[in-house]
């Protein structure tokens, strides 16, 4: 009876595999920013920036953090699989989001920070995982968009 719930077929398989792509690309450059070390500064430079926030450096505390990613990881898993069985649609988006995810989080258990090294002038830093989560997000507001207005439509 499960394996009738789980259908592999649905899932977008060349879709996936940029997706992993990107992933790698992004711990391959954080691999690179780690031995580098600190930005040497310019408008837009590559380097080293250990990031203890959450979004954006929001400083929290530990107890809000754990709670933030927590609540995040349960919330990204439930649409996951609800997407699974009725919204095959937006699995892509789901892995651009959970692959993001997972590559900050594990910085976050092994290095106690995020680490960014595309750094802006004024202070700002991402990361390629960042844009994936942020492309992901996207994806899905604007997968959702057309499919209201298909809705309205029909």
């Amino acid at each position: 009876m499960a394996s009738a719930n789980l259908n592999l077929n649905k899932w977008p398989r060349p879709v996936t595999w940029v997706a992993v792509s990107v992933f790698a690309v992004d711990r391959l450059l954080k691999h690179l920013a780690i031995n580098r070390g600190a930005s040497d500064g310019g408008a837009i430079s590559f380097g080293l920036f250990m990031n203890r926030g959450l979004a954006f450096s929001l400083p929290l505390p530990a107890w809000a953090m754990a709670s933030a990613l927590g609540a995040a990881s349960l919330g990204l898993g439930c649409a996951v699989l609800l997407a699974w069985r009725k919204r095959p649609d937006l699995l892509p988006a789901f892995a651009f989001i959970g692959l993001g995810a997972a590559s900050n989080l594990y910085d976050r258990l092994a290095h106690g920070a995020v680490i960014d090294y595309v750094v802006f002038f004024w202070g700002g830093s991402v990361n390629l995982a960042d844009a994936m989560i942020v492309g992901g997000l996207a994806w899905v507001v604007l997968t959702e968009r057309r499919r209201t207005k298909e809705i309205e439509i029909n």
